[in-house]
């Protein structure tokens, strides 16, 4: 999955006619500068990659501020929706386009991440707390499923050397430290503490998987940076706005809440979930490529 925009020098090669043999006196020294000459295209797939990160958060920006003055009263359900519908639809399309087992399975599992937040979105419009256990169950079963779509994603493609063979290694059993240190190090800590630890280890995994390993950043380091920035940001705002139950709608459409209280909650929701958008389409234009 190169980000280069440099044509390979294989098509020039093969599209450069053979004077040799059809010209009795023509030289072969034409031919060899053209084989080594490489041909610079306008990478279009930037320019719109670009345009619809503007756009969309510009689209973002303009929900969040209509919606923290009650302009849109009764639709941050709707908002959040549409961009999880519209994450939806790039997990789907890449799934279809693919032809690699392991960007298959990341998607399948990416699938099931989104069902669990439309399941999450609709626990929190029907009121339920977003403190209660069932929150935090749906919470480590989303950020579970983001890792497991994040591991066959960042496997595809990559040379697997020494240092992934231990870091894949690694993960689980500094997942298990962290999440017991937590539990004991923690006054009065309850199941609760154990599944918000739970879904941060998780999250922490999803950014090393990618972060972590130089043969993503190598091969592939537009999807390594945006699928890894998604997991900082969540842990990031879950610290700041006390959202460790809920790590990809931070509590944004519960009914006690709203308004400039989570003004950068709501913004940053409809953000991650366009990131994990343009992850997909990323993907689905290298998957295209080759």
């Amino acid at each position: 999955m190169p980000e280069g925009v440099i044509q390979p020098e294989r098509d020039y090669e093969q599209s450069a006619p053979d004077r040799s043999e059809d010209e009795p006196g023509a030289s072969t020294a034409p031919a060899q500068v053209a084989v080594g000459q490489r041909i610079i295209w306008t990478p279009r797939f930037l320019l719109a990659f670009a345009l619809t990160l503007v756009l969309g958060l510009s689209t973002d920006s303009l929900l969040t501020s209509g919606w923290s003055t009650g302009l849109f009263v009764g639709l941050g359900l709707w908002f959040i929706l549409g961009h999880i519908v519209l994450a939806a639809l790039g997990w789907l399309a890449l799934g279809i386009v693919t032809r690699s087992r392991w960007i298959r399975v990341g998607s399948i599992f990416g699938g099931i991440c989104i069902l669990f937040l439309i399941l999450n979105a609709f626990t929190q419009l029907m009121g339920v707390s977003p403190t209660s256990p069932a929150q935090s169950y749906i919470n480590v079963a989303s950020c579970t499923a983001l890792l497991g779509a994040y591991i066959g994603l960042s496997i595809e493609g990559t040379l697997l050397s020494a240092w992934d063979f231990w870091l894949f290694w690694l993960l689980p059993l500094l997942s298990c430290i962290g999440v017991a240190l937590t539990y004991f190090l923690t006054p009065q800590a309850s199941l609760i503490t154990v599944e918000n630890a739970v879904a941060v280890a998780t999250l922490s995994a999803a950014c090393l998987v990618w972060w972590a390993r130089p043969s993503c950043w190598k091969s592939c380091p537009g999807p390594t940076f945006i699928f890894g920035v998604i997991p900082i940001m969540q842990i990031s705002l879950g610290l700041v706005n006390g959202s460790m139950h809920n790590f990809f709608l931070l509590q944004v459409l519960a009914p006690d809440n709203g308004g400039y209280s989570n003004l950068n909650n709501f913004f940053f929701v409809q953000f991650i979930l366009l990131c994990l958008f343009l992850g997909c389409i990323r993907l689905i234009k290298s998957e295209v490529h080759n």
